[in-house]
C-alpha cells in the first residue's frame, strides 16, 4: 500500500499547496496594492513565483524524505523477512534462470554456501530427467502468485527431497524475476506414496479374493467393500453400492434386524462369528462364515469390519468327515479286523480294541512304532521296505501277509492293507488300515496244496473253487475227461459250461444249496464235454469253511461212471423185455392155449363127420395162427435181451445177429 498510496499523496498535497498560493497570494496583493502599477506587480509575481518553488521544494523534499524513510523501512522489515524465514527462499531471473537472492533457509536445506548457490540456476537443483517438465511449467507461468505443486529438487550432495512451490512474479533489480518460496514434504511425501503403496496392495488383496470383504462406521453406513461383495450384491438384489451408503436392507425384516444386532454387539466391542445356511438360485445349497471385527481407534470402536467367506466345501467336507467317523466305529463294531491309524508327521499309532482280541496286547496308541518289532524275523526286512517304498512312493494303497508276533510269543499269518492320505504337495500324512488273522487260512492254504499235489497225481476229475464259486485250478484227469483247459475256464462257473438240457437241474440245485451253507454232498450229474458228449460223474463236493463260517474254498472230486450208468440203462432195458417175456407167456399165450383145450374137449372124435367139427377145426387153425404170432414175438424179445448183455457182438456182427427163431 506503502508504494502506491505515498507517491499520490504528496502529488495532492502538492497540488492543493499549488492552487491556495495562486489564489490567497494573488488575492493579497490586490488587497495590498490596488494601485500599483504593472512593472511594480510584474516584479512581485516574479518573487512570488521563485518564492513557490522554493517553498513547494521543500514541501516536496520533507514528503519525500519521509516516504523514502517509510519506504527503507518496509524494504529492510521485507528482507528481514526474505532472510530469516524458516522456509527455504529465493529470487530467480525468469529469464536466465539464474538465482539472484537466496535466504539462510534454503542455503542450509540444499548444503551449498551463498557464493556457490548464487552461481547455480533452478535446473542445477533439479533432476536431469525433471528439466523437460520444468521448461515447459516456465512457458504457462503468469505473472503475480503462482502454486507450482510438488517438485524433485537434488541437493549438494546428490540426494532426492520432494518440495512444495509457491512462486511470485515480480520485478527485482529490473528484470523479470520470480520469488519462490519451498517446503520440503518429502516425510509427508513418501508417506503418501507408502500409503497410496498400501492402499494399492490392500485394494488388490482383498479384490483377489472371492471372499466378500466390508466395513460400515458406527451408523452402519460402508466404510470400503471389495469388488465381490458389491458385485454379489448388484447381481443378487440389482443395487449399486457407494461408500456411505447405509446398510441395504435387501432381505427379510427377520434377517435383517438379525444382521443389525449382529453390528451392534461388534460396535459394542465383541468380536462375532456368524455360520450361516442358504439356498440361491442357480447355485443351490451354501454355507457361509462371517466374522465382525471392531475396528478401534484410540480406544473407541468407530466401525465394523466384515469378512465372509464360503465355506461349503469344508463344511461337506466335515459332513463327510463325521459320516466317515460313524462308519469307523461301526466297522469298529463291525469287524473282528485290528484297525490302526498311523499319524506319519508325529510317528504314532492309533489301534483298535481287537488289537488285544487278536493279538493279546492292551496298548491302544503305538508311539514307538513298535509293530516293527512284532514282525517275523524272516518278514520284517521284506515288510518294512514294503511299506515305507508306499509311503515314499507316493501309494494310495499297500498291502502285506506275513507273521506278527502275538502277546504269547506266538506267530500268527496275518493279512494287512491300507489306505495312504496325502497332503496337498503329495507327501504322505497318514496311514489307515486293517490286519486280518489268516492262520487258519494259511493253513487250510497248505492243506489245499498237498491236496492240490495229490489230485493232480489221481485219476479222479479234481475243481478246486474259490469263495464265489468261481473254478480256481482243475488237474490233468479233468481236463482229459472234459476236453476244457484251466487257462480256458479259470474264473468260470462249473455250471456255465458243463451242464447241458439233460441235466437234472434238481440235481443243480441241490449242490448249490449244500455249497451255501457249507455242508458235503455226494451226487451223480449229467456233464457235457467240449465236444457236447454227455458223461456221467459221481461229483463229492466238500466245502472248506473257515472260523466265521464262511466258505472259502470247495473241493469237488469227481468219479467217471459213464459205463457204470449204460450197464445200468442195459440191465433196466433187458428187465423191460424180461418182463414183458413173462407177461406173454405167462398171460397172452395162456389164453389161445386155453381157448385151444377148451376147442378140443368139445370136438366130436368118435364122429369124425360130424358137421360141428368143421367149424371147430376153423377155430383150432385160427388159434393156432396166434400161438405162432406169439411165439415169434418172443423169440424176438429173446433176442433184444441177448443183444443188451452182449453188446459186443453186436457191434462186431451187426444188427442182424440174434436168437434163431
Amino acid at each position: 500500500m506503502i508504494d502506491l498510496i505515498s507517491p499520490l499523496r504528496i502529488v495532492i498535497i502538492y497540488v492543493i499547496l499549488g492552487i491556495a498560493w495562486i489564489y490567497f497570494s494573488d488575492t493579497i496583493l490586490l488587497l495590498l496594492l490596488p494601485e500599483s502599477t504593472g512593472r511594480y506587480l510584474t516584479q512581485i509575481q516574479h518573487y512570488k513565483g521563485a518564492a513557490f518553488i522554493l517553498l513547494s521544494a521543500g514541501v516536496l523534499l520533507l514528503l519525500l524524505k519521509r516516504y523514502w524513510a517509510r519506504l527503507e523501512a518496509s524494504e529492510k522489515a521485507y528482507s528481514r523477512m526474505f532472510e530469516t524465514s524458516p522456509q527455504p527462499m529465493w529470487i530467480y531471473d525468469r529469464s536466465t534462470y539464474e538465482f539472484i537472492e537466496v535466504n539462510d533457509a534454503a542455503l542450509y536445506t540444499y548444503g551449498y554456501s551463498r557464493e556457490e548457490f548464487l552461481q547455480l540456476t533452478i535446473l542445477d537443483i533439479r533432476p536431469t530427467e525433471d528439466i523437460r517438465q520444468l521448461m515447459s511449467s516456465q512457458v504457462t507461468t503468469k505473472e503475480g502468485y503462482n502454486k507450482a505443486g510438488t517438485w524433485r529438487h537434488v541437493r549438494k550432495n546428490k540426494t532426492i527431497m520432494y518440495v512444495n512451490v509457491q512462486a511470485y512474479g515480480t520485478n527485482f533489480q529490473g528484470k523479470n524475476a520470480e520469488v519462490v518460496c519451498v517446503w520440503d514434504v518429502t516425510d509427508k511425501y513418501l508417506a503418501d506414496q507408502a500409503l497410496q503403496e498400501q492402499k494399492g496392495i490392500l485394494s488388490t488383496i482383498i479384490n483377489s479374493t472371492q471372499d466378500l470383504i466390508w466395513s460400515v462406521d458406527r451408523s452402519k453406513r460402508f466404510l470400503a467393500f471389495n469388488e465381490a461383495f458389491h458385485s454379489i450384491i448388484n447381481n443378487l438384489y440389482g443395487i449399486y453400492l457407494e461408500v456411505g451408503h447405509p446398510q441395504p436392507a435387501v432381505e427379510s425384516e427377520e434377517q435383517f434386524a438379525k444382521w443389525q444386532k449382529i453390528y451392534d454387539r461388534s460396535l459394542d466391542g465383541e468380536k462375532v462369528v456368524m455360520m450361516e445356511e442358504r439356498n440361491l438360485p442357480e447355485v443351490g445349497q451354501i454355507f457361509t462364515e462371517t466374522t465382525f471385527n471392531p475396528i478401534f481407534q484410540d480406544d473407541k470402536v468407530v466401525g465394523v469390519a466384515c469378512f465372509a467367506r464360503d465355506v461349503t466345501e469344508t463344511k461337506q467336507r466335515q459332513i463327510e468327515l463325521k459320516k466317515a467317523v460313524e462308519r469307523y466305529d461301526m466297522v469298529n463294531l463291525a469287524t473282528n479286523d485290528a484297525i490302526w491309524d498311523w499319524d506319519l508327521v508325529l510317528n504314532k499309532v492309533v489301534w483298535n480294541n481287537n488289537v488285544q482280541t487278536l493279538f493279546g496286547y492292551n496298548y491302544l496308541i503305538d508311539e514307538d512304532s513298535r509293530w516293527k518289532d512284532h514282525l517275523h524275523p524272516e518278514d520284517a526286512e521284506r515288510v518294512i521296505e514294503s511299506v515305507y517304498k508306499a509311503i515314499y512312493d507316493g501309494s494310495t494303497h499297500w498291502s502285506a501277509e506275513f507273521r506278527f508276533l502275538r502277546s504269547d510269543k506266538t506267530y500268527r499269518y496275518v493279512h494287512a492293507r491300507s489306505y495312504i492320505l496325502q497332503n496337498a504337495e503329495g507327501k504322505s500324512i497318514r496311514m489307515i488300515g486293517s490286519m486280518r488273522d489268516i492262520q487258519d487260512r494259511k493253513m487250510q492254504d497248505e492243506e489245499i496244496r498237498k491236496l492240490s499235489l495229490v489230485a493232480s497225481l489221481t485219476a479222479n476229475p479234481v475243481i478246486i473253487l474259490d469263495a464265489e464259486g468261481r473254478i480256481e485250478w482243475v488237474n490233468k484227469s479233468f481236463e482229459l475227461l472234459s476236453g476244457y483247459q484251466l487257462e480256458d475256464i479259470s474264473g468260470e462257473r462249473p455250471a456255465s459250461f458243463l451242464h447241458g438240457e439233460k441235466t437234472d437241474m434238481d440235481t443243480v440245485a441241490y449242490i448249490h444249496k449244500c455249497i451255501d451253507n457249507g455242508k458235503h454232498c455226494k451226487v451223480e450229474v449229467l456233464n457235457y464235454s467240449q465236444w457236447g458228449e454227455p458223461y456221467w460223474v459221481l461229483t463229492d463236493i466238500t466245502p472248506v469253511v473257515n472260523s466265521e463260517g464262511n466258505v472259502e474254498r470247495c473241493v469237488t472230486i469227481q468219479t467217471d461212471i459213464t459205463e457204470k450208468k449204460k450197464f445200468e440203462q442195459q440191465l433196466e432195458e433187458t428187465n423191460k423185455h424180461l418182463m414183458e417175456v413173462a407177461y406173454i407167456s405167462s398171460h397172452r399165450l395162456r389164453r389161445p392155449v386155453a381157448s385151444l383145450l377148451g376147442v378140443l374137449a368139445i370136438y366130436d372124435k368118435e364122429n369124425m363127420g360130424n358137421p360141428e367139427n368143421k367149424e371147430l377145426i376153423g377155430f383150432i387153425d385160427k388159434l393156432t395162427q396166434e400161438m405162432d404170432a406169439m411165439l415169434h414175438e418172443l423169440a424176438d424179445k429173446c433176442n433184444q435181451i441177448y443183444l443188451n448183455t452182449h453188446p459186443q457182438e453186436s457191434e462186431a456182427n451187426g444188427e442182424n445177429t440174434g436168437v434163431e427163431n
